[in-house]
């Protein structure tokens, strides 16, 4: 069996205005999953969707979610195209947290973007402390070879942000060919944006990095005058897929290059100003490299299509590599903040699936345990391609009690479901999001995974013996605290009746529990909260 990858090349196409879909249909489809058993330990959640699956029909040629995150209320956005007769448009989609469509955002909880009449798509998503959603992808006004980074910023009800850009949009040009932009970061402290992607230099391609602030203008101190282009050695093919800050406020990104069939899976990182950091990589070099063999009969090809940072600075990387000469199989690998291979985890820093299990990670997360979860699609004999989810130890073993021998599938039979993005909820639950093929159309589907492998026990338990002020609290729930901000707290319940917010802290609390809710208002008037629970076992004041 070859595996077949999901590779589509988007024509992306965006619009300042909010136009709603003429029709929309909210399709829950039950009839093709497997019954859920009660003492499974990872299960699709019965009270999301039905049976814990929901498929968003827009009755449209096709329309693709390529990136998935949860607001702090628990609703859900997805982003991807929806295709029309052959003209694409961006589409952001919200759901409230059982997977129904939420009426309160666009139309019918639906929103499209069209900027051009070409093209438009979005591939990534952010969403700002504010709440409002910054989505990026490529738009392309004339034809197909010439795209431009695009930037669309929205409000928490759908509606495009007037202060951001041009209506709520940015448009970014590296060349007079495409410019095609895949992934966003957004720096909390100052509300800047990071968009990375690919700009296409006939006959190379290289890596294209822009830097805006908060109202969406390029930053002259970034690069040249706001960009940034990485040549990585005249390669034919790049591929960018995923952009991070680490704790330095240092920019990583991933993705694959070739020149001609041979590809490899890269791993960049600059400063602050845009600069390759020459403290990282190979040789001193700011890039790091890595391509995996394991059969030399097998083809030399390995992608990257994910990247995270864990809280100690290692760096961990998904994607798929051709593990023998008809399949490719799912890796995991990690390396030292420095971008040198983690010798400590799996090995040598690499662990692959077992030959013969065939697919590709999309996206990872990692528990606070420190055990990792890597999302994405594996080709299942008789099944076909469905979606998956692994958990590997600390140390970069496939945990085996984790659904089947670590891996736990879910999917259908009469089609084949592509995940492209995974994000975790506040109870540890699993929001898978992709693309079904297949069918008459291809449609968007989320899958809403929950169970005892996945749920561990609620984070916000400090223990406190003595007086806690405000600001340590808001840094433990990773509150941003920017230069002239404000931090106020209530107190929502409590097993003590004299728990007291009083002079900036926590007071009062004798033995027992009392849960506050803290928020940070930034000088410009927005602000984000966060709850937690305080445990103390003797009185303070």
């Amino acid at each position: 069996m070859v595996m077949l990858f999901y590779m589509r090349t988007y024509l992306p196409q965006l619009n300042a205005k909010r136009t709603g879909l003429a029709v929309t249909l909210f399709a829950l489809v039950a009839s093709t999953l497997p019954a859920l058993p009660s003492n499974a330990r990872v299960v699709p959640d019965a009270g999301f969707g039905v049976r814990g699956k929901v498929v968003t029909d827009l009755f449209r040629d096709y329309n693709d979610a390529n990136d998935v995150k949860i607001q702090s209320d628990g609703k859900i956005v997805v982003v991807g195209i929806v295709n029309e007769s052959g003209s694409e448009n961006m589409v952001i989609t919200r759901y409230a947290a059982n997977g129904e469509l939420d009426p309160e955002f666009g139309e019918d909880g639906v929103v499209t973007v069209d900027v051009n009449l070409n093209a438009d798509a979005a591939q990534a998503l952010a969403i700002q402390e504010d709440g409002k959603l910054v989505v990026v992808g490529t738009t392309y006004p004339t034809s197909s070879n010439e795209g431009d980074f695009l930037v669309v910023r929205l409000q928490t009800n759908g509606d495009p942000d007037p202060t951001f850009g041009t209506n709520g949009i940015t448009t970014i040009d590296f060349s007079s060919r495409s410019d095609d932009a895949a992934a966003i970061a957004i720096n909390p402290s100052d509300g800047s944006m990071l968009v990375a992607g690919v700009t296409f230099l006939d006959p190379v391609r290289e890596v294209a990095i822009a830097k805006l602030d908060s109202a969406g203008s390029l930053v002259p101190t970034f690069g040249s005058s706001g960009k940034v282009q990485t040549d990585l050695g005249g390669d034919q093919i790049v591929m960018v897929s995923s952009i991070n800050l680490d704790s330095s406020q240092r920019i990583l990104v991933a993705g694959s290059t070739a020149q001609l069939a041979d590809y490899e899976m890269f791993v960049a990182r600059y400063d602050t100003t845009g600069e390759l950091d020459d403290s990282f990589g190979d040789s001193s070099t700011g890039i790091l490299r890595r391509q995996y063999v394991t059969d030399p009969s097998a083809a030399a090809l390995t992608i990257a299509s994910g990247l995270t940072i864990q809280r100690d600075g290692k760096i961990l990387v998904t994607g798929y590599f051709m593990a023998g000469p008809t399949y490719a199989s799912i890796f995991l690998s990690r390396f030292s903040a420095s971008g040198a291979d983690d010798t400590t985890f799996a090995n040598d820093g690499m662990k692959a699936l077992n030959a013969g299990e065939e697919g590709s990670g999309t996206s990872i997360a990692v528990q606070r345990d420190g055990k990792i979860l890597v999302g994405g699609y594996s080709y299942i004999e008789g099944k076909g391609v469905q979606a998956t989810l692994i958990r590997f130890t600390r140390r970069g073993r496939i945990q085996r009690s984790f659904g089947t021998n670590g891996m736990f599938t879910v999917g259908s039979s009469d089609h084949w479901e592509y995940v492209n993005g995974m994000v975790r909820t506040s109870d540890g639950s699993v929001i898978l999001a992709g693309t079904i093929e297949g069918g008459d159309t291809d449609d968007a589907f989320l899958y809403r995974l929950k169970g005892s492998d996945l749920v561990l026990p609620a984070k916000p338990s400090v223990y406190i013996g003595s007086g806690l002020r405000l600001r340590p609290i808001a840094r433990y729930l990773g509150l941003q605290l920017p230069t002239g901000s404000t931090i106020t707290a209530r107190v929502e319940s409590s097993s003590s009746t004299i728990c007291k917010i009083e002079r900036g802290a926590l007071r009062g609390l004798k033995r027992g529990r009392c849960v506050v809710r803290v928020t940070v208002t930034r000088s410009d008037d927005t602000s984000v909260s966060r709850r937690v629970t305080l445990i103390t076992r003797r009185s303070f004041g």
